[in-house]
């Protein structure tokens, strides 16, 4: 839908009635933009405080509420967005429209996300918070299972920009626990990626799927950062070759020749062409631990490890986060 057609007034009476959220025993009609909901008044409110404060309320003459001929139907308006407010509504009358850990697609989950943390439906902001946690876990164990090349995590379907939309994602709704996964991850693209999105043609929906100007410059800062601690530690690990090889002096300097080589080669063809999620991968070492001496390898494999963990226990601070342990936040959102 384009910014036209979304800022284009249409009638209550010219708005359609959703084909399955039109109950011909609804006791109130719900109205966005688009779309008309013939709803119970009842089960909203059991779903949502939000709804049940406001429906509580005596609610204001509508000049234009007579819709099929039910005057007596209150009729509330919603600025919601469409699409969102639909999946909302289909939730609450289905449960099942949405599991923990099963398919579905970013356009429902994200929709779920931003009207549960809206409405307060806290049970199922949890739900959905904890489903992107299996993409956007807080412990390295499991972000290392998360990130491996076979892993069948059943989310959604993958989509240009998608650790972009997360990340955007959790700041509107203040799901600050995927916020480090998701911004590094995000900080992990290419950095033409990063910046590719023209603000000159920016719509709702193209907003949604970049980052927020600010998280733009921490990734690219990030970026940078890690590219030279990459780089350091990447050299310090030659240090280790010639002091942990078990053989004779002639076979430390083959184990660290071989090393350098390797590594040489790799950042002179790789240099700055791409951007490598070092808590995945580590090319530098890989390239060359199956050329030394086992001694060597298992001693390169555990420095990893080690370079790995430190840069993910600061990775929240990174990103000007809390630390991990003070990420979820105190209370759901106020409405707006």
């Amino acid at each position: 839908m384009n910014e036209t057609a979304r800022n284009t007034y249409i009638p209550l009476s010219c708005r359609k009635k959703h084909p399955k959220l039109w109950f011909d025993d609804g006791n109130i009609i719900l109205a966005t933009k688009l779309s008309l909901f013939r709803v119970h008044r009842s089960l909203l409110s059991a779903y949502s405080p939000v709804f049940a404060d406001m429906l509580s309320l005596p609610q204001p003459e509508v000049a234009e509420n007579t819709i099929d001929g039910l005057p007596d139907v209150h009729v509330v308006v919603f600025s919601d967005d469409d699409n969102e407010f639909t999946h909302f509504l289909r939730f609450c009358y289905n449960p099942r429209y949405h599991q923990g850990g099963m398919p579905t697609t970013f356009d429902i989950i994200s929709g779920l996300l931003r009207m549960s943390t809206k409405y307060q439906v806290d049970e199922l902001r949890d739900e959905v918070i904890s489903h992107l946690a299996l993409a956007y876990p807080s412990t390295f164990t499991k972000y290392a299972e998360a990130v491996k090349p076979n892993a069948q995590l059943t989310l959604f379907p993958p989509f240009d920009g998608q650790h972009f939309a997360v990340a955007r994602l959790a700041r509107e709704t203040e799901a600050t626990i995927l916020l480090p996964v998701a911004l590094w991850r995000s900080s992990c693209q290419l950095r033409q990626e990063i910046m590719a999105r023209e603000r000159s043609v920016s719509t709702r929906e193209i907003d949604r799927q970049r980052l927020t100007p600010a998280d733009e410059r921490t990734c690219l800062s990030v970026q940078l950062a890690c590219h030279a601690i990459y780089m350091w530690l990447s050299h310090e690990l030659l240090s280790i070759l010639g002091r942990t090889c078990p053989g004779s002096r002639a076979d430390n300097a083959k184990c660290t020749d071989i090393a350098l080589r390797a590594m040489a080669k790799h950042f002179s063809s790789s240099f700055d062409s791409q951007s490598v999620d070092v808590l995945q991968r580590w090319d530098s070492c890989d390239v060359w631990t199956d050329l030394v001496c086992d001694r060597c390898r298992w001693n390169a494999a555990f420095k990893v490890l080690r370079f790995k963990r430190s840069i993910w226990d600061g990775l929240p601070g990174r990103f000007g986060l809390r630390p991990w342990g003070g990420l979820v936040p105190e209370s759901t959102p106020a409405t707006t």
